[in-house]
């Protein structure tokens, strides 16, 4: 019997299990979250890099191949050894193991949770290298940290992050704003981004999958194509082009997923990533497809999109889905708020231009 002494796990520190360049870990827990399905998998690089800047500390430890640590990083020094890093468990396999570097990574988990959507995709697409814009987190607790790279303007935007996707709901505002008072509106609201604005000459959202993409954009900020008050622009051959091999690579790193973009004279900036689940397509007539998975759907339901996202929150609620499809009429892209919610509800549905 081993007795160990007794360390707080809810300190604001994390716990997990590291192996062969994979690490699974959770907050608020010991490491046998990973016994309970409630933790975070990632590439072991990545995760430490993470918590390092949450918790504002090194680890200062290295991991050899083919050992697997059960560990908790704290805040503050514990132990006997006063050391921020501590090791529960050692194991040493001879055998020979993958190395798990190249796994993608899924949420919702706990951490993404922690931080917010919007901050674990972009987090995750800066450890890929993706140029992002530099921003600056802060936690509901008041814990702050930054990751990405400078752009050429001054200009700032504050922009919510919930726990969990939800299009359009939160607020984004241009300029560096006080926020605190957000956290008091807002139970669902896991952090806040101050981030660089991009001179963008272009700007949108495109959405990958393993056969299939479509790719949105318009001229300067892409606010109101995501919000849904204005309708995609061509995008000029060259630009789309450099879009489009971005895509594919991204579709290597995240599989299918909704990335939201901005081009400056030099650069294609990634300002949000969330992972798509759900199956997508377009036809080639003034019609666009969001969601035709469900069969025997016989009777569609006209919303104008001039009527907003809140009321169409509210058209939702009320909506039998079951007997029900949508027809959206308006302006407005498949990668929009407004198509985002529907995939998400697999509301069979599609857009009508006016």
């Amino acid at each position: 019997m081993i007795i160990n002494e007794l360390i707080d796990i809810y300190d604001g520190g994390f716990s997990g299990v590291i192996f062969n360049g994979l690490i699974e870990f959770s907050h608020n827990n010991t490491p046998r979250c990973v016994d309970k399905g409630t933790f975070c998998s990632m590439p072991l690089r990545t995760g430490l890099d993470l918590m390092t800047k949450i918790l504002d500390r090194d680890s200062r430890m290295t991991f050899e191949r083919n050992n697997r640590i059960e560990f908790s990083f704290h805040p503050r020094e514990e132990g006997i050894l006063l050391h921020n890093f501590v090791i529960w468990d050692l194991s040493k396999f001879k055998s020979s193991f993958p190395n798990y570097e190249s796994i993608k990574t899924f949420w919702p988990n706990p951490i993404s949770e922690l931080v917010g959507d919007k901050v674990f995709g972009l987090f995750l697409a800066n450890s890929y290298k993706y140029d992002v814009p530099f921003s600056k987190v802060t936690l509901r607790d008041g814990r702050e940290f930054s990751f990405g790279k400078k752009t050429s303007t001054l200009e700032q935007w504050t922009r919510s992050c919930p726990a969990n996707y939800e299009p359009g709901k939160l607020p984004t505002k241009k300029g560096q704003l006080d926020f605190n008072s957000w956290f008091d509106e807002y139970s669902n609201l896991s952090s806040v981004i101050i981030q660089d604005s991009v001179e963008s000459e272009f700007s949108g959202c495109f959405l990958i999958e393993s056969n299939s993409y479509v790719v949105e954009g318009v001229k300067g900020f892409g606010d109101r194509l995501m919000n849904g008050t204005e309708a995609p622009q061509p995008l000029p051959e060259i630009l789309r082009n450099r879009i489009e091999k971005l895509a594919k690579k991204l579709l290597g790193n995240f599989g299918p997923a909704r990335v939201e973009w901005a081009a400056d004279k030099e650069k294609i900036w990634i300002l949000q990533v969330n992972l798509n689940q759900i199956k997508f397509k377009a036809n080639e007539y003034n019609q666009f497809v969001i969601y035709n998975q469900i069969k025997k759907i016989s009777n569609y339901i006209e919303f104008k999109t001039n009527r907003g996202l809140s009321e169409f929150r509210k058209f939702l609620n009320d909506l039998d889905s079951k007997k029900n499809g949508v027809i959206l009429v308006g302006n407005i892209g498949v990668t929009s708020h407004f198509g985002d919610l529907l995939r998400r509800k697999r509301i069979n549905s599609y857009i009508r231009m006016n």
